[in-house]
Parts: C-alpha cells; sequence; structure tokens
C-alpha cells in the first residue's frame, strides 16, 4: 500500500505544488489518473499517481495551468472599462468571445480574450 500523501508539483513552470493522496489504496506497480482540477481548480488535464514498494509518486506535467473563476481582466473602450472574469475555469489556450459593444455600445464585433498560464488578456481586433 502506498503512503498518504505526497506534494506534487503540477505544469512544466513548476511554480504550483498540491497535496496528493489516491482516492484510495494502491497496490505496488500500480498508477491512476487524476483530475487535476480536483487538487486546484486552476488547472486543467491529469496527472499520474504511481505506487512502487509503498512509495506514492505524482507525475504532475500533465496538467496545464488555466484561469481560474477569479482571474480578471479589464476591458477599455474609448474610456468605458468593464472587469471580466470566465464563468468556469479556462483552459491555457482556450478563448472566450464578449461583445464589444457590452463595454462601449459605440462598437460593434467581438473582443476575443485568451487565457494563457493563468493571465488573461484581450484582443480588439475584432471591434
Amino acid at each position: 500500500a502506498s503512503d498518504p500523501a505526497v506534494e506534487a508539483t503540477l505544469g512544466a513552470d513548476g511554480t504550483t505544488t498540491v497535496d496528493v493522496a489516491p482516492p484510495g489504496a494502491m497496490g505496488s506497480g500500480t498508477s491512476r489518473q487524476l483530475a487535476c482540477a480536483s487538487y486546484n481548480g486552476d488547472f486543467t488535464g491529469t496527472m499520474v499517481v504511481g505506487c512502487s514498494f509503498g512509495v506514492l509518486t505524482v507525475d504532475g506535467t500533465g496538467c496545464s495551468g488555466g484561469c481560474g473563476t477569479s482571474a480578471e481582466v479589464l476591458l477599455s473602450l474609448l474610456e468605458l472599462n468593464q472587469t471580466w472574469s470566465p464563468g468556469a475555469t479556462m483552459a491555457t489556450g482556450e478563448s472566450a468571445i464578449v461583445g464589444c459593444d457590452t463595454i462601449n455600445n459605440k462598437f460593434s464585433g467581438d473582443i476575443t480574450i485568451t487565457c494563457s498560464f493563468g493571465l488573461l488578456t484581450a484582443s480588439y481586433a475584432g471591434c
């Protein structure tokens, strides 16, 4: 059986750690895939938890840092501003669309908001 928990590093940047415990006993030589979001809601993907002779190991490189619902970006069009946050966690590389007219009714088209490892950025090219 494996130890109850181990500290794991999530993602490629190595800056986020979490304590990971498998959802049940694991026999030696077995592994399980666990959802990264179960341990940190700002991450997507899966981590691999393995057990070898009672030692638990975790490979968190399958986790990608995303943008959680607490992430914010300030949208501005001609001095009119609005803070935007995703309604659900966005994966790195995922985009959302906001109508330009929701910020300033003098504009039409769309603002594209993109998540990159916890940072939201806005592109106004569609306005």
